[in-house]
């Protein structure tokens, strides 16, 4: 049987949970838009005109796919997103760790 309080407790969370995310979209410096303008993002123009070199990194990334490490690998609580080993990552630098 669920405990009284449970209805409650999830009725504040997702309460808090509304007025965290419209925190956080004010603070931000882009909008929360679906689609955002490419101008909001001045360093997209040298990934767009360098993106065959990008892709051709990547390919070679995808050949060494055994020695990627799983996303649960890097920060452990990840786990609880993907159990199997089959999301990996692949960082240059991430969680606080360079790869």
């Amino acid at each position: 049987m669920k405990r009284p309080w449970r209805r409650r407790v999830i009725r504040a969370g997702k309460w808090l949970t509304h007025r965290l995310a419209a925190y956080q979209a004010r603070q931000s410096l882009v909008p929360d838009a679906p689609f955002l303008p490419n101008e909001l993002f001045p360093l997209l123009g040298e990934l767009e005109d360098r993106w065959e070199e990008i892709a051709a990194e990547a390919r070679e990334v995808v050949k060494l796919r055994e020695h990627i490490p799983n996303i649960q690998d890097i920060p452990p609580d990840q786990g609880n997103i993907a159990k199997a080993s089959n999301w990996k990552t692949f960082f240059l630098y991430g969680f606080g760790t360079p790869l």
